[in-house]
């Protein structure tokens, strides 16, 4: 379960990074960070790091709650990369 809260967690980041990317080379505006494709990719970046040292210090104490978030928080960040994806000039 450690790894498919792990796996969730990246692939929502990473979707979310690449789909804002995507959304600001066809003119979207960036509403929460920047304008500029690489810094974003650099917050987003630091987040799933920070986030995964967090869910796996929670996962050594509550395991199910870790799973929980972290999977939650994957399929939140997948959901935002589908409305990026659909942003358009």
């Amino acid at each position: 379960m450690k790894t498919l809260m792990v796996i969730a967690w990246l692939t929502g980041g990473v979707a979310d990074s690449q789909s804002t990317c995507a959304a600001l080379a066809r003119g979207g505006r960036e509403v929460i960070l920047t304008q500029s494709c690489s810094v974003n990719t650099l917050i987003i970046s630091g987040e799933m790091a920070a986030g995964t040292y967090g869910l796996n210090k929670l996962y050594a104490k509550h395991p199910k709650l870790a799973v929980g978030i972290g999977i939650a928080a994957g399929a939140f960040r997948v959901g935002i990369a589908a409305r990026n994806n659909r942003v358009q000039r």
